[in-house]
């Protein structure tokens, strides 16, 4: 099954190929149309071209996306490997620590300690930054039994998560001589399978210039059916799978293995970013070494469990890289990348580019969108009956491909995953653009800020959104909707159904006069109402539609907030040393047979597209 799988990636790639073509092709035609109305000193147009920038940032990110798959050859798949006998290397393993709880901080610690790799050739020390004296007086205790267990803490913060990894680094590097030849790094909330180490060891001693390889993140705190869609499955089973065949796979902030020698070689974890993890993995690929992804469930931690601590955790990743890509200039050119291949460089240019899009211009929708929904103006220009058919058209070849190519890329990674919708996350654009605002655009005196680093596990909220004795509905409705600003959603999900409405009343009954911003009708028959609600409502892929159903996310989940997963219900003693390990049924994302009705859309959509498309032989 897994050789036939492998036969059938040329279909990623040939998708991959004419979706965007269509894409395109449908994009000039909309161009063409629009300004050959103007040559003709149309009045009323400038409001068509706004609309067509707008859609234009929608489409950016997945133009983005199909440049780089299809340039990976074949299905990206590291064999199993693992590392067998005591005659092992050197490792120290990082734990960076800043205020999180007493108890998830030792319980990882100790999982680390019980790491099935011998005592002698093994350092886990806990750097902490909170410099807590509890904590020191803990690990002390943790040291009678691993006495390869360290603590250290420095005496400034400076540099954040960067500056304590890297402290820990140097610490590491006195613990013995010649220093360890290997250095893993743990978030503080991660706990570790006891063979992580004999899994990811073989596929860094593969290659000598290997210069590190990182394992995905689960969660065991993520309830059932997530609401938010914490869980990274997306990014791990899509993202880090192309970028593993580009050759330009990423750090991902936990559970690493990497050399010493390739971390020295780039001065230690970059402290220019926010996302010191992706800075370093592209660092290292400007410098020459390689980085792999290897897929296996060797790592389980804790996601925030606040809707507040999950934005700020999202924010903090998006303008990280957008940090990283203005370091390394979209790892395009620099000394910092030198050493870098083509297909690195477009790997780092689409992952920079798509966060800098999403965080500066794809806010645009949520403006343009109800607006054109509440003027009544539509979402296609067009002059002659031909014209809106293939228009028509050309949307359905793109919409028909662009599924192919999700269900292509199904065929190796999953139904939920490579179906996912466009829009899924978008909802969370308005915060990426005001941290933007704030971290680049504005000064001080108005508000900017320097992005910092606040760690996922410190994140404290205000309200205990999933406690089983969570506050009231108007306690939560004052909480997350005016401090959390979920009003800007609110109000873009009632203009959009109100524009909805008054164009339903426009298209359907001819005895109300409802103005539109829009004056010229060139579509005169008994078919105009039909016409008028297809451009103005219907035009696939109803980007507006979508943009609606992922701000539904954050108000549904204010109206019925998921219950908590707690640490008693979903971990369990893995051993006489009383440490806590995930169960098997929670160390992965948690889901019912047919899932949300959302992680349909893409295919609803497409079933819509098809009655359309239908329907243009018929206007």
């Amino acid at each position: 099954m897994a050789l036939a799988l492998n036969s059938l990636w040329p279909l990623v790639r040939i998708t991959g190929v004419i979706s965007p073509l269509c894409l395109i092709a449908y994009f000039c035609l909309r161009v063409y149309f629009i300004a050959s109305r103007h040559t003709q000193s149309e009045p009323g147009l400038g409001l068509a071209w706004f609309f067509l920038i707008v859609e234009l940032f929608q489409y950016i990110p997945t133009i983005l996306l199909y440049c780089n798959r299809i340039l990976v050859s074949q299905h990206p798949q590291r064999s199993k490997l693992y590392f067998e006998g005591d005659s092992t290397p050197v490792v120290s393993v990082l734990i960076t620590a800043c205020g999180e709880d007493l108890g998830t901080i030792l319980n990882v610690v100790k999982a680390a300690c019980e790491t099935d790799w011998p005592a002698s050739c093994l350092n886990v020390i806990l750097c902490d930054d909170g410099q807590s004296q509890e904590l020191k007086n803990e690990m002390a205790r943790v040291r009678k039994r691993y006495s390869f267990a360290y603590y250290t803490s420095r005496e400034s913060s400076q540099g954040y998560k960067a500056g304590n990894l890297n402290h820990g680094l140097q610490y590491s590097g006195n613990l013995g001589v010649p220093a360890s030849e290997f250095v893993a790094g743990l978030d503080v909330d991660m706990i570790v399978k006891p063979g992580w180490l004999r899994a990811l060891m073989p596929h860094i001693l593969s290659d000598p210039k290997m210069g590190m390889v990182c394992p995905p993140q689960y969660f065991w705190n993520i309830p059932r059916n997530d609401t938010l869609r914490q869980d990274l499955d997306y990014f791990y089973a899509v993202t880090e799978l192309v970028h593993e065949g580009l050759g330009a796979a990423d750090c991902v902030g936990s559970g690493y293995l990497a050399r010493r020698e390739a971390l020295e070689k780039i001065c230690g974890f970059p402290i220019f970013s926010i996302s010191e993890d992706t800075a370093c993995s592209s660092l290292l690929l400007g410098k020459g070494w390689s980085v792999a992804y290897v897929d296996e469930v060797l790592q389980c931690g804790e996601m925030p469990e606040t809707l507040g601590g999950h934005i700020k955790q999202r924010t903090r990743w998006t303008i990280g890289n957008i940090q990283t890509a203005f370091k390394i200039n979209f790892r395009l050119w620099g000394q910092r990348v030198e050493h870098c291949t083509a297909r690195q460089r477009l790997a780092g240019f689409v992952f920079g580019a798509g966060s800098l899009v999403n965080s500066a211009l794809t806010w645009l929708g949520f403006i343009g969108s109800p607006l054109a929904l509440l003027a009544g103006y539509p979402f296609v220009v067009y002059n002659e009956r031909w014209q809106l058919v293939w228009l028509l058209r050309l949307v359905g070849f793109w919409i028909f491909s662009d599924t192919a190519h999700k269900a292509s890329m199904a065929l190796f990674v999953g139904y939920r995953d490579a179906m996912r919708w466009d829009q899924a996350d978008v909802w969370l654009v308005p915060y990426y653009t005001l941290a933007f605002l704030r971290g680049f655009i504005l000064p001080s005196w108005l508000g900017g800020t320097k992005p910092g680093f606040v760690p996922s596990g410190s994140l404290a909220a205000k309200i205990e959104d999933r406690h089983p004795n969570a506050p009231s509905l108007m306690v939560r409705v004052h909480a997350l909707i005016l401090h959390q600003k979920v009003w800007m959603h609110v109000l873009y999900i009632i203009a959009c159904i109100l524009g909805f409405s008054l164009n339903l009343v426009r298209g359907l009954d001819r005895n109300v006069h409802i103005g539109t911003a829009y004056s010229t009708d060139p579509v005169s028959s008994h078919r105009s109402p039909w016409v008028f609600l297809l451009t103005t409502i219907g035009w696939p892929p109803m980007w507006w539609l979508g943009q609606l159903v992922s701000c539904w996310i954050p108000v549904s989940y204010v109206l019925w907030p998921p219950v908590q997963v707690t640490a008693e219900e979903a971990l369990e003693k893995g051993n006489e040393h009383g440490i806590r390990y995930p169960k098997e049924e929670y160390s992965r994302p948690r889901r019912t047979v047919y899932g949300r009705l959302s992680d349909h859309f893409t295919m609803v959509i497409l079933l819509y597209t098809m009655v359309a498309f239908a329907g243009s032989f018929y206007l």
